[in-house]
This record gives C-alpha cells, sequence and structure tokens, in this order.
C-alpha cells in the first residue's frame, strides 16, 4: 500500500481486518487494536467504516495497478509483457495474501467504479 506514517498503518490494519472478518463483521475497534491506535484516531483519518473500506479498496487497486503497469513498462513485446503481468499477479497475491482475501471476501461491497477499474 502506497500511503505512509499513521494513515498508512491504519489502512494497512484495515485490509487485514477486513480480509479476516469480511466487511460487515470488522469494527473499528478491531481496527484500531490491530493498528495499534485509538478509535478516535481512526475516526480522526476516515469519517466511516465505509470512507475507511473505500479507501482501502482505492488504495490497494491503485498500487496493485501502478505496480503492475511498471513491471511491464521495460518490454514492447504484447507476449513478454502478458508473461511479465501474470507472473507480477502471481506474485503480489502471494506476498499480500490478505489483499486477495480482501478482494474475494469484499466483492460485494465494492463500488461499480472500483470493478469497473479491476476489469
Amino acid at each position: 500500500m502506497k500511503t505512509t506514517g499513521r494513515k498508512g498503518q491504519i489502512l494497512d490494519a484495515a485490509a487485514r481486518v477486513f480480509s479476516e472478518k469480511g466487511y460487515h463483521r470488522a469494527k473499528i475497534e478491531d481496527i484500531a487494536a490491530r493498528a495499534g491506535v485509538g478509535k478516535g484516531t481512526v475516526y480522526e483519518y476516515f469519517s466511516s467504516k465505509r470512507h475507511l473500506f473505500e479507501e482501502v479498496m482505492d488504495n490497494v487497486l491503485e498500487t496493485y495497478m501502478s505496480q503492475g503497469l511498471e513491471a511491464i513498462s521495460g518490454t514492447k513485446d504484447p507476449r513478454e509483457k502478458l508473461k511479465i503481468f501474470i507472473k507480477y499477479q502471481h506474485l503480489f497475491f502471494i506476498h499480500k495474501e490478505h489483499i486477495a482475501k480482501l478482494l474475494m471476501r469484499s466483492s460485494g461491497e465494492i463500488r461499480e467504479d472500483m470493478v469497473e477499474k479491476l476489469m
């Protein structure tokens, strides 16, 4: 995830909690505890659980896409680009298994524009 500092800590913790519990069962208290901050601190950065979830998803998709485009930028051959991107995607989800779980577990909560971005 791209965001750093306390906001980044909260986003990373939220991604992990949402991936473990799903959107509806995740609680701001759980996210705050995982991030090592108080519940009020979460609300300093995010107005609601929905706002936090959407920022997590935006951040995940932005990171995934920008790193994927960077991975294929060094070649012009379409077949080679496809091979590189498939390898990138495989490694991304192996190293960030919680993100894969988050996407699968929360598919019904993802905004339509985010689904379009993924497609």
